[in-house]
Formats: C-alpha cells, structure tokens, sequence
C-alpha cells in the first residue's frame, strides 16, 4: 500500500529536524513521484523544491538542480512557487560555485517577486546573496553596489540590525575592491548606523585594522583590533571577539612581543570558553597555539609561556 504524500511530508519534516536527511530525502521523492502520479503539478513543484534544499544541504548538488528545475517547470508563472524556485536554484548555484549562475537566478527571483509584490526584507536577502555571489566572483564592486541596494530595502523594512550588517558587507566589498574613498565613507555611515551596535562596532573597527595592515601600519592596526576586542566583549559577539584576538596575536609576534601574542589567545581561549564552551573554543585557539609553538621552537615557547603564567601571578 502507497504511502500517503502528506503523510510522507510530515516525516520528512521530522527527520530533517532529527538530522535524518537521506531518509528525509527519500520521503519527499515519494511523496513528489505521487503527486506527479496524481497529476497535481503546485503539490509537487513544492514537494521538489522542499527536495532540492535537503539534497543541497546534503551536498547532492546535481540531484538538487534536477529537482529544482522541476519545481521550477512545475510552478505557475508568477507566483511564489515561481520565485522560491528561482531563489533555491540560486543558492545551489552559490553552493557550487557557480557565481554567474547564481546570480542569474537571484536576479530571476528579484524580477518575479517585484511583479508579485514581493516585501522589502525579502528583496534585500536577495540582493545580499548577490552580494555574496559577486564577493566569491572577485568582482567586489558590484558585491558592494549589491550589498548597499540590501541595506536600502532592510531600512526600508525597518530592519535597521540587518541594514547595517549589510552596509558593512558594502564597505568591506569597497576595501577588496581598492576604493579607499569610497571604503571611508561607506564605513563612516556603517558606524553612524551602528549606534550602540557593539557588534557591528567590533565588525568595522576589525575592517579598520585590515585596511591599516594593508596600508603598513601596524600600529594603528594593532589599536583598531584591540578597539574591535573591546566591542565584540561589550556586546557578546563571540566571533569578532575571536578574530581579534588572533588578529592580536599576530600584530603582536610580528612586533616582537611573543608574550603578549601568547596572552592574546591563551585569554581569547577561556574568553570564549566562557560564551560558546571549552570544546568549541579549543577548536578556535588550539591551532593558533600550536602554530605559534611550531613557529618559535618547543623551548622558546614553553619559555613564553611560562613568563606570561609568572607575570600573572605576579599581578
């Protein structure tokens, strides 16, 4: 006896939640093959769409094509089945690396759903994965033409956390581009908008310190990473925190301060620790320290380390 689709839906969705996914997978095949069966084309454009992400999320990145240009044939022109095909088609595209194409598709979706009425935070995550698509394609300039259209249409939503994450993302397009003018304003109204984002704050002041390491000045580097260390602890943004500390560290060793580039992570480590748990932590700051002791010998850095432990105690 068939399994009713329905029915092969709802397990699905509960083994997806299970982590479950060739199983998953299996289940919303059956339950499209019988709506193809029963000739209800919008139940299995949905059920195929639905398939393709798991297949995608899998890694099975052809049979993710095969079932989201299904969908795609399948769905009503212009209709939502219509652009979350176009959309999903995109990310498989991006998740393949597949850029133009990825693009295209986003670009596809953006038209369909601007005749549907599509909303303003809807629109601006396309944009954004254009942004992303053009970012991983090199062509930074027209990563941050897209990022900044994304930041337009999250403020127009009012969605002024994603609006500002996204003129960050436009201003770090601008700094790979070379666009030093262009970066410095871009970041200005980032940090305006930010406000009190500690976050954001943390995010930017990283920037900065990228652009002043290109611009061979590490001190100024070192000052905006410290800076960045300080916002991503007020505002408990575990992942700035991180990436300033190792961006620490290596400003430090390259300074000459070995101690304090080994204090930068032994710190970060039980920082984070404290946030995310020790293992996760461990696997953020564990490599960095190994790579230093590789770097400086076994006795030089067990020598370091030991003077960081007795400056400690001496404090």
């Amino acid at each position: 006896m068939k399994e009713d689709p329905d029915e092969l839906v709802r397990r699905a969705a509960q083994r997806i939640t299970s982590g479950e996914l060739p199983d998953a997978a299996a289940d919303l095949e059956a339950a499209a093959d019988a709506h193809a069966g029963a000739a209800r084309p919008l139940d299995e454009s949905r059920v195929r769409q639905a398939l393709a992400t798991v297949q995608r999320t899998m890694g099975a990145l052809d049979a993710a094509e095969a079932s989201a240009l299904r969908a795609r044939e399948l769905a009503p022109a212009e209709s939502p089945l219509l652009v979350s095909a176009e959309t999903e088609l995109g990310e498989i595209y991006l998740f393949g690396g597949r850029h133009a194409e990825a693009i295209a598709q986003y670009e596809a979706a953006l038209r369909e759903g601007r005749a549907l009425g599509l909303v303003d935070v809807a629109r601006a995550g396309l944009h954004r994965r254009i942004a992303i698509a053009f970012a991983l394609a090199g062509n930074h300039t027209q990563a941050a033409l897209a990022a900044e259209d994304a930041a337009q249409l999250y403020t127009q939503a009012g969605v002024e956390g994603a609006a500002t994450r996204s003129r960050i993302e436009s201003a770090t397009a601008l700094v790979e581009a070379g666009l030093a003018g262009a970066a410095t304003r871009a970041i200005d109204v980032a940090r305006r908008a930010a406000a009190s984002d500690h976050a954001a704050l943390a995010e930017l002041d990283l920037l900065e310190s990228a652009r002043a390491l290109r611009a061979k000045d590490s001190g100024r580097a070192l000052e905006y990473a410290q800076s960045a260390r300080t916002e991503a602890l007020e505002g408990g943004a575990v992942l700035p925190y991180v990436a300033a500390a190792l961006a620490i560290a290596d400003l430090l060793e390259h300074g000459g301060d070995r101690v304090g580039a080994y204090r930068s992570l032994a710190v970060g480590w039980v920082t984070a620790a404290d946030r995310i748990g020790q293992e996760l932590a461990a696997t953020m700051f564990r490599a960095p320290l190994q790579s230093q002791r590789d770097r400086w010998g076994e006795a030089a850095f067990d020598t370091v380390k030991a003077e960081y432990y007795a400056t400690r105690r001496r404090s």
